[in-house]
């Protein structure tokens, strides 16, 4: 929300906004005047523009005179983005800040004073170009400044640009894929020839433009729909650029879009620079992620002597590296490596994944030894739900989905008995299981079993298998399950300015009636609004209050429903010998059920222990009055009418009646309280700080400026420590267990 200032600071921003306004006429600045752009007639038919966004099916009907001569409104009202009319519009929940301010087109040699940026709107035209600033169009962070938001938050300014993206990239695929003569001209990110030395970046740029990296190795009619992809959320990159930043370019923020499919990547601004070999922008924890929801990981891996064969011990250790390299702060996570029986184990409760707490990780992994001994597969499965149940216990726990990667390349006796218990014990903590057959000796019947048994995956990986293509499986799992309609915020520091940026990262999906693919995370810096210092000195704990805000929407579960059928479908997406009773015909052809989409949750309702509805995701309602959870029976019956969706109540449809994706119609920055006032939380903040509550202490947190710190001990890393164990157990969402081969994919890159 805005902060609610003094009368000097609303005064003095009120009179910063109608000086900008005096200075700029209809016709823009003196400095940088509107164009009346004589090629705008070869556009016409008829007495109106028929605009075509790039990869879409879909024509517009726009006004004549678009953007000509004079400081207009001229993005209001109209589709896709602006307005009502086809398939884009629909799945945003707001319109972009843009559609509602004045602009017009420019001249790029007779602009001076104000922000411009190249249009892509007419392909063929590529020396068209458009300023917000010259016709007085202040940044979003001067209107939330000067209150003009109203309760809204800046974060929401965000979230909605990364709608306009979502809207833009998923119309250009489900146009474009299958096309066998798709062919977009885009900028080549590499060598970039009309870049300059900007300063405040610390490398040379070319803030007018959007680059392309078509990542090397990819198939061409790969690379050509990531092209069609990418040039079609350049148009939204570009408005967002010329609307928030500055003439100069001074403020380092960045915008970027990876594809799943081929792991290339679109970026504003344009830079001269090209990645090292062996980059992959889906192995980022920006795009984990914005991928996936908060979850809880148990990586188990076998260290027996067999691991020395065809390097798998090496690999192993990469792969493990990779995974804690794709968490952030919102995850947890732990380690438990095993051969005759336990051979280390880095904490016997789950840690939070803050950026100390990783390199405590990565550094305990290089002290261990992992190839020595036989191999015992009943010790670390009961050593995982211990962990499990400890974490649960002491509250260190992420409270949404969880994730155990189960990696062996041995043989180990495992009866009924053992199949039994470990069913027993993934239903009582709502526990799916991937696992991994590495190598041709390892025993697939027991892995392959235990993913079955427990709503997984099984990947049988030979020592020669492409382990990168493995790895998407990953994120194709949380994204297949998992609505996705507000963004995660990660921060990080920026590689040439070392500046500390906060980015909002969105999943796009090809979406079904039924079900949902990955095909990329788009991401936005918090930074192109305002510098994080302007942020931080504005007044009534505004920084706070966004901070708690991008926590708040990061850490939120997400609801995650896949039936038996669609897990099949992921199953055969890895292999024929990943499917559990089944036959691969009969997978392919089978039409999935459906949840009722009326069914919700009340999001303002917390129940009467202090958590909102989503974190009781994955967990049995009907079992809260229990001696496990200690709810009372009234309480009970609050949750399970409230909770409807979190408690798994909703209605499965068979089959499922909808023809049409179902899409975000509200957002989770709506709320200008944040959850942390009103509920248990876990864990730590955006700022690896434990959750407060801004201005005042909420009933669980304590008021920002008052929270401690999450405690480092002396030693630096906290390895087997168990701090802070409270005897309440707090109840988690659904475990997922993640499947290690994934993980070895991004080790090797």
């Amino acid at each position: 929300m805005a902060p609610k200032s003094s009368a000097a600071f609303t005064l003095a921003a009120l009179s910063i906004f109608l000086a900008a306004e005096r200075a700029h006429g209809a016709a823009g600045l003196a400095s940088c005047p509107c164009l009346e752009w004589a090629g705008l007639d070869s556009h016409l038919t008829g007495n109106h523009i028929v605009y075509k966004p790039i990869g879409s099916g879909v024509s517009y009907n726009w006004p004549a005179n678009y953007g000509n001569g004079a400081c207009q409104t001229h993005d209001a009202g109209l589709a896709p983005l602006c307005g009502q009319g086809g398939n884009a519009t629909r799945r945003l929940a707001s319109f972009p800040s843009w559609c509602n301010d004045q602009w017009c087109w420019v001249s790029k040699s007779s602009c001076q004073g104000a922000s411009f940026m190249r249009s892509v709107l007419f392909p063929g035209v590529t020396d068209l170009y458009f300023s917000y600033g010259t016709c007085g169009s202040i940044d979003s962070f001067s209107a939330w400044a000067a209150g003009n938001f109203g309760s809204s938050s800046l974060n929401f300014v965000v979230e909605s640009y990364l709608q306009s993206s979502r809207s833009q990239i998923e119309d250009a695929y489900r146009k474009n894929a299958g096309s066998v003569s798709l062919e977009c001209i885009y900028t080549n990110q590499c060598s970039c020839q009309s870049c300059e030395q900007n300063s405040a970046w610390g490398q040379k740029l070319n803030a007018a433009e959007v680059g392309t990296w078509l990542k090397p190795g990819t198939e061409t009619e790969g690379q050509r729909l990531a092209s069609c992809m990418t040039k079609a959320v350049a148009d939204t990159f570009r408005r967002v650029a010329a609307k928030e930043s500055d003439a100069q370019t001074s403020r380092v923020g960045y915008q970027y879009f990876a594809d799943q499919a081929s792991g290339s990547m679109i970026t504003w601004p344009l830079a001269d620079w090209c990645p090292a070999t062996g980059f992959d922008p889906r192995f980022r924890p920006w795009y984990a992620a914005g991928a996936t929801g908060p979850k809880d990981i148990v990586v188990v891996v076998d260290v027996s002597g067999s691991m020395n064969n065809a390097n798998r011990h090496q690999k192993s250790q990469q792969a493990t590296e990779a995974i804690l390299n794709t968490l952030v702060w919102k995850d947890f996570a732990t380690i438990i490596l095993f051969n005759s029986g336990i051979a280390a184990v880095y904490s016997d409760v789950l840690v939070p994944v803050t950026n100390t707490n990783r390199e405590c990780m990565l550094k305990w992994l290089d002290e261990q030894n992992w190839k020595s001994g036989g191999t015992n597969f009943r010790v670390p499965i009961e050593k995982v739900f211990a962990v499990i149940e400890a974490s649960v216990t002491a509250g260190k726990t992420s409270t949404c989905q969880r994730a155990v990667m189960f990696l062996t390349d041995g043989q180990a006796e495992f009866d009924e008995a053992d199949f039994l218990q470990a069913q027993q014990k993934s239903s009582e903590w709502d526990t799916a299981w991937f696992t991994y057959a590495l190598g041709s000796g390892a025993n697939t019947a027991v892995t392959k079993r235990l993913a079955c048994d427990n709503k997984g995956i099984f990947y049988p990986v030979s020592d020669t298998a492409d382990l990168t293509q493995i790895m998407a499986a990953y994120y194709a799992y949380f994204a297949s399950g998992q609505a996705s309609c507000s963004p995660s915020f990660s921060r990080y520091a920026d590689a040439n300015t070392a500046e500390i940026l906060y980015a909002g990262c969105l999943p796009m999906l090809e979406r079904t009636a039924y079900n949902s693919s990955l095909l990329g995370v788009a991401c936005m810096d918090v930074n192109m609004l305002s510098s994080i210092d302007q942020l931080k000195a504005q007044p009534n704990f505004a920084w706070e209050q966004l901070a708690c805000e991008m926590s708040d929407v990061t850490k939120k579960c997400r609801h995650m429903h896949l039936t038996d059928c669609s897990l099949q479908k992921l199953r055969l997406q890895v292999s024929t010998e990943s499917i559990c009773g089944a036959n691969a015909a009969s997978v392919k052809t089978q039409k999935c059920p459906c949840l009722d989409r009326t069914c919700k949750d009340e999001e303002s309702f917390v129940d009467e222990k202090g958590y909102f509805c989503d974190s009781w995701i994955g967990d049995d309602c009907s079992k809260a009055a229990t001696e496990k959870w200690s709810y009372s029976q009234s309480g009970q019956a609050m949750l399970m009418q409230k909770c409807k969706l979190s408690c798994g109540l909703c209605e499965l449809k068979d089959p499922c009646p909808y023809n049409e994706p179902e899409e975000c119609s509200s957002s989770s920055l709506s709320s200008s309280t944040c959850r942390a006032c009103k509920s248990k939380v876990s864990g730590v903040g955006i700022d690896d700080r434990a959750m407060c509550c801004p201005g005042k202490a909420g009933t669980y947190a304590p008021k920002c400026g008052e929270a401690a710190d999450s405690p480092t001990p002396s030693s630096g890393c906290p390895w087997g420590d168990i701090s802070g164990t409270a005897n309440t157990v707090i109840h988690i969402g659904t475990l997922t267990v993640i499947t290690l081969v994934e993980w070895i994919t991004q080790a090797l890159l």
